[in-house]
């Protein structure tokens, strides 16, 4: 019997250390451009949901003018991620709605301040609400909002500025 090297398994160790070199590089892969993808989709997808939030405010606070009921309107601050079974996810999206600090209002006509006319008072003021995202791919430099001021009946013979 001849004992010396054997080379039987040197292959096997090879091949097996380059096929999980490969699968390192894939999964990497994956990670860096697939899942960063497929998560701006998800925050655009929840950027055109908050759009929507806004659209049906605006028509709660339209449509409330006059009527005594009460309205209410949800907003989607967040969402979700897809579960993933190997890949990692970064914090669920998160945002805030917040209302502007009440800044005056001026209505002009011609050249002519129609406030009082308009609003009812000289110191007529306004607030917007603002939702702010905060999301980790969908790049939006800033958030959605709605601002709303007092709405004359004619809003083609005023101008209403917010300071």
């Amino acid at each position: 019997m001849v004992f010396g090297p054997d080379e039987r398994a040197q292959s096997t160790l090879v091949g097996f250390i380059l096929l999980f070199g490969i699968l390192v590089i894939v999964f990497s892969s994956y990670q860096a451009v697939v899942v960063p993808n497929q998560n701006a989709e998800v925050e655009f997808n929840h950027f055109q949901d908050v759009q929507d939030d806004f659209s049906e405010f605006r028509s709660a606070v339209i449509n409330s003018v006059g009527e005594d009921d009460d309205r209410s309107v949800s907003f989607k601050l967040g969402a979700e991620y897809p579960a993933r079974l190997i890949a990692l996810n970064p914090p669920p999206i998160s945002g805030r709605l917040e209302t502007t600090p009440a800044r005056p209002v001026t209505v002009e006509s011609g050249g002519d301040d129609r406030t009082a006319d308009v609003c009812g008072t000289d110191d007529a003021t306004s607030r917007s609400l603002v939702y702010r995202p905060n999301y980790n791919e969908f790049r939006r430099r800033r958030g959605l909002g709605y601002h709303h001021g007092c709405v004359p009946n004619r809003c083609s013979r005023f101008k209403v500025n917010p300071h």
